[in-house]
Formats: structure tokens, C-alpha cells, sequence
């Protein structure tokens, strides 16, 4: 009976991983520049050492000086071809920024919030969800700090404004991970 179980479990685990779809990050564009105006993709890579090797595309929406309106327009999205690459990611980037910071940080299942490291000119807690191919990131809370005219600071995201971000993301993310591939995808 265990051996049955035991084929069973890897029967299924072959074809769930078989299941999981790839993209060729070559061919993911904004499909409907009209439809989608504002918003921009280009293809990225990770900024550091264990990140370089990664590629996606970096999607994100410029309001050219109007401000951000929508809550899917104030977050990016970090397009993978597999949602394995996307996961590989997810997690050494998730240990690398709790390393770096002594704080508490909110987590769950397939997200978490942290300071932003290697950052000097503000402070930025960003959240990073992972959906599938799809990470999708936001500030939740931003200050940027200046030391011109004697220092000053800027709130750039409120603590209720990024309860509201982190929210809307936590509720909709499945939604926000099909809508950024339905803009990149024909």
C-alpha cells in the first residue's frame, strides 16, 4: 500500500511540474499600447551576486507626472518565465532582505514585507508577493530623506495608504498577476 502511495505522490508531482506553463521573456510586450497606455515593459535581471543569472521582465506604470490613481498601478511586477525561476528568486531574495534588517517583518505563505536594503537615501518597506510566474512588489511605507537645505524628509507612502496597498495586493493578487499577463501576452 505504501509503495501505490509513493507512485502515486510522483505520478502526480511529474505532472504537476509538466503542467507548469513557460514564456519566452523575448516575446512578452506591452500587446495594446492604447489599451495599456502608461504602462512600460522591459526585460531586467537581478542586481546582485546569486541574482545576476535571473531574467524577467519589469513591468511597471509611469504616470508622467499625473500621479498613480489605480492600486494595480502602484505596484510593479517582475514577469519570470516559470513560475520555478520566479520561486528561486523569490526566496533568495526574501532571505537576503531579512538578513539585512533587524526589524520585524509581516510574512505569509507567499509574501512578506521588508526593509528595503542597500538603500541610504531613504527608508522603504516594500512588500513582494509571489503569484505563480509573477512577483508582484509595492512600497508600503517610503520616506525619502535629503541633506540639501539642512535636511528634510518627504512621506512618500503613508503607513495607511501602504495598510490599503498591502491590502488590496493580499485580496487581489491572483487578479493582478492575470491582468499583467494578459497586457503581455497575445
Amino acid at each position: 500500500m505504501r509503495r501505490i502511495f509513493t507512485v502515486i505522490v510522483l505520478v502526480m508531482a511529474v505532472l504537476l511540474t509538466s503542467c507548469s506553463e513557460k514564456y519566452d521573456l523575448e516575446e512578452l510586450k506591452i500587446r495594446d499600447r492604447a489599451a495599456y497606455s502608461g504602462w512600460h515593459a522591459r526585460q531586467s535581471s537581478g542586481y546582485r551576486g546569486d541574482l545576476r543569472d535571473f531574467r524577467y521582465v519589469d513591468v511597471t506604470y509611469y504616470s508622467n507626472g499625473k500621479g498613480k490613481h489605480e492600486m494595480d498601478q502602484k505596484a510593479s511586477y517582475m514577469v519570470f518565465e516559470s513560475s520555478s525561476d520566479a520561486r528561486s528568486y523569490y526566496n533568495i531574495w526574501k532571505d537576503y532582505c531579512l538578513s539585512k534588517t533587524e526589524e520585524e517583518n509581516q510574512s505569509g505563505a507567499n509574501w512578506f514585507i521588508s526593509r528595503q536594503p542597500d538603500t541610504y537615501d531613504m527608508i522603504a518597506y516594500t512588500m513582494y508577493y509571489l503569484e505563480w510566474n509573477v512577483i508582484i512588489c509595492a512600497d508600503v511605507e517610503l520616506t525619502y530623506y535629503s541633506t540639501e537645505n539642512g535636511g528634510t524628509s518627504t512621506v512618500g507612502v503613508s503607513g495607511s495608504e501602504g495598510n490599503q496597498i498591502k491590502n488590496y495586493i493580499l485580496e487581489n493578487h491572483a487578479k493582478l498577476r492575470d491582468n499583467v499577463m494578459k497586457m503581455l501576452t497575445k
